[in-house]
């Protein structure tokens, strides 16, 4: 089941990652390339690699 919602989550994180990007611009004063393509990516990759974990 947290195994199920975290790849869910990652889902969602990959799917809105131009919103999250733009968000993290404004919030941080990040390059939005830097937010698109490096930083909301890494934490999907994230979100996945902690679902492996979560049915251990």
């Amino acid at each position: 089941e947290k195994s199920r919602i975290l790849l869910r989550f990652a889902d969602l994180i990959e799917k809105h990652n131009d919103e999250l990007a733009a968000l993290e611009t404004w919030d941080n004063g990040k390059p939005y390339e830097q937010a698109a393509q490096i930083e909301v990516p890494m934490v999907a990759r994230l979100m996945r690699y902690y679902a492996g974990w979560a049915d251990k």
